[in-house]
């Protein structure tokens, strides 16, 4: 939604007294909704392709949540009974509506939301493909690091763990692993916790810190030498928009659709849970 579009939305809401807002700032705006405890419409349902009674009695079988009759919704609403009996076919067919029981009447019609049950199947997706990266002995910042990249380039070739021709530390012939690489372009990306920077409470070894050390600073040498850009991401920089900008120097990076919200607020709210862990923890890894 363009700023003029909000912009004029905003005064028909405020000049048909739907809402009181005023400036608090040069960009933003305090709104404050003139509302009683009437009908409530989610945006799924507002902006679905259907007639707007069949939004309304959507409506008011998900607020009443119990058997209706014909007649009932006929007072509730206002609407005739071809209206009423056209939209519960409409919203049968699209799902927003279930039969439960049989068809006579009272009827039992569930209100469902489908665009939130997709919502949650994805979410669920999300929460397996995390729990089974930890299990797999990746770290929980790996895991998240994995979720931001694969959102950004949902169709390139992800290598988790990646072992490339050329990458051996000299000092002890042990091959090297790039924490994600992804090979149409030429990208890795390493997330370094804090234990990579200093011993910490869960490493708390100099001696291995320092070997640590030497092998980030060698795996970031040979890919220089054979043109890998090697993007390391600190705990500090694990967030979706910093990471985002990042890849789009390199990569196609695409953008995020609004329909996807619920997966970004999952990124932040399980990125900020794993932070804070980690600051409690005073150093662990992740």
């Amino acid at each position: 939604m363009s700023r003029p579009t909000l912009h004029n939305a905003l005064r028909q809401l405020h000049d048909k007294e739907w809402v009181q807002y005023r400036r608090t700032g040069l960009r933003t705006v305090f709104c404050l909704v003139n509302t009683d405890d009437g009908l409530r419409l989610p945006s799924d349902i507002l902006l679905q392709p259907l007639p707007r009674p069949a939004k309304w009695i959507w409506a008011v079988l998900r607020t009443l949540d119990r058997p209706v009759t014909y007649q009932e919704l006929r007072s509730l609403t206002g609407f005739s009974l071809d209206t009423i009996r056209e939209s519960i076919q409409q919203l049968l067919h699209s799902r927003w509506l279930v039969m439960e029981g049989t068809a006579r009447r009272p009827m039992r019609l569930k209100a469902r939301n489908p665009a939130e049950s997709k919502r949650q199947v994805e979410i669920e997706q999300w929460e397996k493909q995390f729990t089974d990266g930890v299990r797999s002995g990746l770290s929980r910042g790996q895991c998240l690091l994995y979720l931001i990249v694969r959102m950004a380039l949902p169709g390139s070739k992800i290598l988790v763990n990646a072992r490339l021709p050329g990458l051996t530390n000299p000092l002890t012939d042990a091959e090297l692993e790039i924490d994600l690489y992804l090979p149409d372009y030429r990208l890795g990306l390493e997330y370094n916790g804090p234990q990579h920077y200093t011993p910490t409470e869960w490493f708390p070894d100099e001696v291995q810190f320092r070997s640590q050390r030497a092998r980030d600073l060698i795996k970031l040498g040979l890919c220089r030498e054979r043109g890998i850009d090697l993007f390391v991401v600190t705990l500090q920089d694990l967030w979706p928009d910093q990471i985002w900008r990042r890849l789009a120097r390199k990569a196609p990076v695409r953008e995020i659709p609004d329909e996807e919200w619920h997966l970004v607020r999952w990124l932040y709210k399980h990125i900020r849970r794993y932070q804070e862990s980690v600051h409690r923890e005073n150093g662990a890894a992740g």
